[in-house]
């Protein structure tokens, strides 16, 4: 896993016609779709925070729009795929992002869970290896699960009702990018370049879009990694988007 790197701001939202409290279906078969499109055929890299974050980033999911994973989720909780489930099922933190933890609804088993739906589970759950991290999954019907490879659990058996494993399985309750009530963004606050991005150029701040941004603290040493560049840290500055 790779930690996470990015300022938070959150992206501006309207109501939407689709049915509050129910699964957006659209959101789901898209997010499917695209992670199958990057998992099929793959082994698992280790990376599974990483890549289910790109996917909704390309397709956005429920209140966390296309482009905006980056800005949703706090600092503490950036590390570790178990952490996506941690923040989200911390007081009304997922409704505020239009998604529900339904894993009661699906019997505590991501075999039962909806095509498209999240996937969170806990370290020493059968299939994973990370004895930190847990794993993050889409979940692609039929028994297969899209992490940047094709994850699996070991079958429906290994999750019984009582299971501890399973953390949370995440359907969003509004489709993107309609959720109502999400902070707009603010136009002056600026994006750290993110290291889940492809980087053509990682030794300076010269791709498209990107300059060289005032740092925390006026230090370049309080740069997110993925934001330090020899050419922004002589301005003590940080790379930004």
């Amino acid at each position: 896993m790779f930690s996470r790197f990015f300022v938070v701001a959150l992206a501006l939202c309207s109501l939407h016609a689709h049915a509050w409290g129910s699964d957006c279906t659209t959101d789901e078969k898209n997010l499917d779709n695209y992670a199958e499109k990057y998992s099929k055929g793959k082994s698992p890299d280790g990376k599974c925070y990483s890549h289910v974050a790109d996917y909704i980033d390309a397709v956005g999911f429920g209140g966390i729009n296309a482009g905006h994973f980056n800005d949703c989720i706090p600092s503490q909780y950036w590390q570790y795929a178990y952490q996506f489930a941690e923040y989200l099922n911390t007081g009304n933190n997922a409704a505020d992002l239009c998604l529900k933890n339904d894993q009661s609804k699906y019997n505590n088993n991501p075999y039962d869970a909806p095509t498209g739906s999240i996937v969170v589970v806990r370290a020493g759950t059968p299939g994973t290896a990370n004895p930190v991290a847990g794993d993050i999954a889409v979940v692609g019907g039929n028994g297969q699960f899209w992490n940047g490879g094709e994850m699996s659990y070991g079958g429906s058996s290994n999750f019984p009702k009582s299971n501890d494993y399973v953390l949370g399985i995440y359907v969003p309750t509004t489709c993107t990018p309609n959720c109502p009530g999400v902070p707009g963004e603010d136009a002056g606050h600026f994006h750290f370049r993110s290291p889940f991005k492809p980087m053509l150029n990682e030794s300076s701040c010269t791709r498209p879009h990107e300059f060289c941004c005032e740092a925390p603290n006026a230090d370049p040493n309080n740069c997110p990694p993925s934001a330090y560049t020899p050419d922004c840290a002589a301005q003590n500055s940080c790379c930004c988007a």
